[in-house]
């Protein structure tokens, strides 16, 4: 992962990224899959405002001869916090027309590939209202200031 920020007392960015590599092997088949992914993420943070947006790139699964596609994602919000009080508006794959899973089996007798569409689940719209309860107790840090003088004897007396 490599983050950096926050910049300006604002902008914060992180990347991270990576690869799946899987050996599958059987009494009759082997397989081999590779699998490159990352996430980025920006936030930039103003006063009571806060925007927010994430991509995401699948992070394909293999296991014996299937292999289960995950999900391309990205969201984008912006959000304002008065207090405890937090509302929000945002958006799914708002840059996407469609959102697709593609899930396939590798056998070679009986092999077959999907693909999920869900047209709906792109550019879907979001509205987010949340408060912050607390309970407890709640501790507040005061200043003090610092009385080092010592103006006792002490335990030990000196006179005879």
């Amino acid at each position: 992962m490599l983050r950096v920020g926050p910049l300006w007392d604002m902008l914060q960015l992180s990347f991270t990224g990576g690869v799946n590599h899987y050996m599958s092997h059987g009494n009759n088949y082997s397989h081999t899959y590779t699998n490159w992914y990352y996430e980025g993420q920006a936030s930039f943070n103003y006063k009571r405002f806060s925007l927010f947006w994430q991509i995401n790139t699948n992070w394909n699964n293999f296991w014996g001869e299937t292999l289960s596609g995950g999900e391309n994602i990205q969201i984008l919000g912006l959000y304002y916090k008065y207090k405890d009080l937090r509302l929000g508006v945002g958006a799914f794959n708002p840059f996407t027309d469609n959102y697709k899973v593609e899930n396939e089996n590798w056998n070679q007798f009986a092999s077959y590939k999907t693909k999920s569409y869900i047209k709906e689940s792109s550019r879907m719209f979001l509205v987010s209202l949340s408060y912050n309860f607390s309970f407890g107790r709640k501790f507040k840090a005061t200043q003090r200031k610092v009385n080092n003088s010592d103006n006792e004897s002490g335990v030990m007396s000196t006179g005879k």
